[in-house]
């Protein structure tokens, strides 16, 4: 009787472990750069060169698309992707994995310019006369790339 309880017990002791146990469905920022996703650490780019063929397809008007992912201070992905048909850019932002986020939402925006700002320090990528951002004059900063 004894032996079967302790049986029972180790049973029911490693499903509440497991069932415990997180385990993190985010890949990685190596594996997304596989991927072919656009990765903003800080800072830290990588695949840039998707984002500059993708702003040539938008100035010369050819259908195409990106994604991007950045990470927060706290080192949370918050995904994008944009996609442009020839006349104007979606934007779909994915914050559901950003644990300090107030509202873990998914949002889309149609966008009806994309401007590459080229300062002394930093290269910044926009979007322009955006639908849903009247509270920034229409605008949404896609990357912002520092120099040097």
């Amino acid at each position: 009787m004894r032996k079967s309880h302790l049986i029972i017990f180790f049973i029911c002791f490693f499903m509440i472990l497991v069932g415990c146990t997180t385990s993190s469905t985010t890949p990685s920022p190596k594996k997304l750069r596989q991927e072919g996703y656009i990765v903003d650490q800080h800072g830290q780019v990588s695949n840039l060169k998707k984002m500059e063929k993708f702003f040539a397809d938008y100035q010369n008007e050819r259908p195409s698309s990106i994604k991007l992912v950045r990470y927060t201070i706290e080192g949370d992905p918050i995904f994008y992707t944009l996609k442009y048909n020839g006349r104007n850019i979606t934007v779909i932002e994915n914050a559901t994995h950003d644990k300090f986020a107030g509202t873990k939402t998914i949002t889309s925006n149609t966008c009806y310019g994309f401007v590459r700002q080229v300062k002394e320090e930093s290269t910044v990528y926009m979007l322009k006369n955006c639908k849903e951002n009247s509270a920034n004059s229409g605008i949404i900063e896609i990357l912002t790339v520092k120099k040097g």
